[in-house]
């Protein structure tokens, strides 16, 4: 709050406001692969893009990060959320939430009592994500894949963690857009689409981003089109919905 906040509270007869501690918010990237931005490469590694990705976000709303890359091992992750509930206000975990041989950090959450709300929804990418709360604070399992792990994110974390915080739980603008070209989805579930956004003429219009590379799709992304479950597709030259990256 700045002086000239405080001073209008005054003036209008306030003593005391209601205000918002910002949440600390761990981030563990779980997987034997997985290594630390800055570490020396080895031959099979994957580096933690989905870290810095989150935490900017977070970081950008002045919000306090804790991250940290962990081996998939139960003993690990079990010792790594207990650490961290202890200092922190929610936790995200990244990879594991899903239901393969090396997914542990569910099973981790469960033996240590967490209440578990809910797991997998129906968007793509991002579908399997899970929510729960470990002595009463929040903790979403997020998916690994990088398109998985920022949409469910932006999509189900990142709201939570913002009204945390005293924010309007929506973190993404939406406005109405022309679209370029034809695009498709699952009618089964929401489906999000990558996608640039130019302003001509006084209207705004939207292209998907469609390359083979879905790191620079992420990096290169002003917007994202909403296909809406039950919806296959969306026409070329309709009016739609997008939400604001930038």
């Amino acid at each position: 709050m700045s002086a000239g906040h405080a001073g209008l509270i005054a003036a209008a007869g306030m003593e005391a406001v209601r205000v918002y501690k910002l949440p600390k918010v761990a981030i563990i990237a779980t997987g034997d692969e997985i290594i630390a931005p800055g570490e020396p490469f080895r031959s099979g590694a994957i580096f933690a893009s989905n870290l810095i990705t989150l935490s900017g976000f977070l970081r950008f709303r002045q919000i306090d990060v804790v991250m940290k890359v962990i081996k998939d091992q139960p003993e690990q992750i079990r010792g790594t959320v207990a650490e961290l509930l202890r200092e922190c206000d929610a936790i995200l975990t990244i990879g594991g939430a899903w239901e393969g041989d090396k997914d542990y950090s569910l099973g981790v959450l469960d033996e240590l009592g967490w209440e578990p709300l809910y797991h997998r929804v129906r968007i793509g990418p991002g579908k399997a994500v899970a929510f729960g709360l470990l002595e009463n604070k929040p903790v979403f399992c997020l998916p690994g894949g990088p398109p998985s792990n920022e949409m469910a994110f932006l999509q189900i974390a990142f709201p939570a963690l913002l009204a945390m915080s005293g924010y309007p739980p929506a973190p993404l603008i939406t406005v109405k857009a022309i679209l370029t070209e034809e695009v498709g989805g699952q009618k089964s579930w929401t489906q999000f689409i990558y996608a640039q956004l130019q302003k001509q003429d006084g209207n705004l219009y939207v292209s998907p981003l469609q390359t083979k590379s879905r790191l620079k799709n992420m990096a290169g992304a002003t917007a994202l089109i909403k296909i809406p479950e039950g919806e296959r597709f969306l026409s070329k030259d309709s009016w739609i919905d997008v939400q604001l990256l930038v």
